[in-house]
């Protein structure tokens, strides 16, 4: 007999998938961390360009484009828990599961599979067999422009794409293609709901592994091999391009052993039988597509992600277009440890403002007191966030620049620090306050915005993209990788600029404009309501107005400038007079640095 699900276990299923997938999160970025840490010693800047440029956006645009909208699309399909069947004995045939199917399951324990249950799972599956197929043909797309790319090579960008390994191309493109061809049992383990997000995280968890021990292990095998015949530099370019490879492909190989290994033990011991089944149709076999149907299609969702992918990777875009593999290394080096920064500081901050303003920011009906206090709640608490960036970001601009060269040396090695990484890394110290503003600047937006605004956010979004692309292509001769952290600026301010007008848009006009009317409502008849409902509305605008301004997240005091400014320019000394090549430099340079952040401290 089927249990029913208490909406209690939905919840207590949720949050437990939630923490599993924030431990393989840090599980992922923690060993991809340890793994660039040590591979960047043996490897060059030409190889982590390539590596974690040109390769990584080939990888992503193939899974995104393959699988994205699918998977955006299964995620609103409802929980289909094939280990919660109950699993007894066959004593006698399962109505409509056929001859066959009981012969073969004689003796065994059997879960019967409700035919409701089965539709249901196998239109998830029929769909989660498309990335498969865009996938392959996206692989051989790529091949086949590398290709052609290689056979009208001659100088320019053109020699730089051909210094790419063709096997490296063939290889990631193989293991793109195994990847996907995993999705179907991706599709299962969200059909599963909570149940089967445990396999999610133990599959891909070792799968990390995997890709980690495979890298480094070859680059070690290399080094060693390179030091016997003499050579002691880093290791041969193709070699190690090949060896991220390998490991990429050891990866998906990971993937692919580890989800059809569960779903076999699952779906064949005990066999799973659908009831009401005019053939069979058992164990793996719930697995292949049956019965396709042309509207699992959705066109619309691959368009949206397209845009996604173009506003997520253009950076990556633009540095395989305009830089040299060694630039981009540099870039790719920078990038990786400013979105470190990024997800551990902002993005906490920007999901957990996202739920409080969508909380606080409801509609109150019938009560404008609660109302009126939950809006000037929000409203303050927007601006003690937008006060304590703006004070990150000075101590990012006053130290950063100056202890970039200092760090890169220290995490990264000598060759990245002689390059232009350290030039980069101080030029992105100035993009992370925006990085900031944006984020909760984008959490007020998200919590509140209507379709209306979702579409105006759409333009501003690509009209963002196109100002990004254009600056970079003016700026990066000049500037080099500096020239699209410049750019990456641009389009940080475009979208500030947009989801700001919609702030205070929202506590200037709207918010006012609600609160009149929640009077309106709650007021007596024959009273005088409208004048009682206008004091209170140009009460609220009056209290509002000075949050609804960014200028009023800037401190107040010229004492913390005056503090920060001198700070800037101590450090700047001590990093032009004393440096950071040797260990006593390093310790004078980083002394200097804590004495003015304690100065700094103290005049906040």
């Amino acid at each position: 007999m089927a249990h029913p699900v208490r909406q209690g276990s939905v919840g207590v299923s949720a949050v437990g998938g939630a923490v599993q997938l924030v431990l393989l999160q840090l599980w992922t970025r923690g060993a991809t961390f340890a793994l660039n840490q040590l591979a960047l010693r043996l490897i060059t800047r030409e190889v982590l360009g390539v590596v974690a440029v040109e390769m990584e956006l080939l990888l992503a645009t193939l899974l995104f484009l393959s699988r994205e909208a699918v998977r955006m699309s299964l995620l609103r399909a409802p929980a289909i828990d094939l280990a919660g069947l109950p699993a007894r004995p066959v004593q006698r045939q399962p109505p409509g599961a056929g001859a066959v199917a009981t012969a073969a399951a004689a003796g065994r324990l059997v879960r019967i599979l409700p035919r409701q249950a089965y539709v249901r799972l196998q239109a998830l599956v029929n769909f989660a067999y498309l990335p498969v197929a865009a996938g392959g043909a996206l692989a051989v797309a790529a091949l086949t422009y590398d290709e052609w790319r290689r056979s009208g090579a001659g100088t320019g960008a053109a020699a730089a794409v051909v210094a790419v390994p063709a096997s490296a191309v063939l290889v990631y493109c193989i293991a793109a293609v195994v990847e996907l061809a995993t999705e179907p049992l991706y599709a299962a383990s969200v059909a599963g709901g909570g149940a089967r997000l445990h396999v999610r995280v133990r599959v891909e968890g070792a799968a990390v592994l995997a890709r980690c021990v495979t890298a480094l292990g070859l680059l070690i095998l290399a080094r060693e091999a390179a030091a016997d015949d003499g050579s002691r530099t880093s290791v041969p370019f193709d070699v190690a391009v090949m060896a991220f490879a390998w490991a990429q492909l050891a990866y998906a190989a990971c993937l692919a052993v580890g989800y059809w290994g569960h779903y076999y033990f699952l779906l064949c011991r005990p066999t799973v039988l659908v009831a009401e089944r005019r053939h069979d149709v058992r164990g793996l076999d719930l697995l292949m597509p049956h019965e396709l149907q042309d509207e699992v299609l959705a066109w619309s969702f691959a368009k949206q992600g397209f845009l996604k992918h173009l506003l997520t990777e253009g950076d990556k875009i633009m540095s395989v277009v305009l830089f040299t593999p060694a630039i981009q290394g540099d870039y790719a080096l920078v990038e990786r440890y400013g979105s470190l920064v990024a997800r551990i500081l902002f993005q906490p901050v920007e999901e957990t403002g996202r739920m409080y303003f969508s909380k606080a920011l409801g509609t109150k009906d019938g009560d404008p007191a609660a109302m009126e206090a939950d809006v000037r709640a929000a409203a303050q608490t927007l601006q003690l966030l937008l006060r304590l960036y703006a004070l990150l970001g000075l101590f990012f601009v006053a130290f950063g620049p100056n202890y970039s060269g200092l760090l890169i040396d220290v995490l990264a090695g000598r060759q990245f620090a002689a390059g232009t990484a350290p030039a980069v890394l101080a030029w992105y110290c100035a993009y992370v306050p925006a990085m900031a503003f944006n984020g909760v600047a984008e959490a007020f937006f998200q919590s509140l915005a209507a379709p209306a605004d979702l579409a105006r956010q759409a333009r501003w979004l690509a009209a963002g993209w196109t100002a990004f692309v254009v600056a970079a292509a003016v700026a990066a001769p000049s500037l080099g990788a500096r020239g699209v952290v410049a750019a990456n600026l641009l389009a940080a301010a475009v979208r500030i600029g947009f989801s700001w007008s919609f702030v205070r848009r929202f506590l200037l006009e709207d918010a006012p404009a609600r609160l009149r009317a929640v009077h309106v409502a709650a007021a007596d008849v024959g009273g005088n309501a409208d004048a009682d409902a206008d004091t209170a509305a140009a009460r609220l605008r009056a209290e509002l107005r000075p949050l609804a301004s960014l200028a009023g997240a800037l401190p107040r005091s010229r004492l913390v400038f005056a503090a920060f400014a001198v700070a800037w320019g101590a450090t700047r000394a001590s990093d032009v007079l004393v440096g950071w090549l040797t260990l006593r430099a390093k310790a004078a340079h980083l002394a200097v640095g804590i004495l003015m952040f304690a100065l700094t401290s103290v005049c906040m």
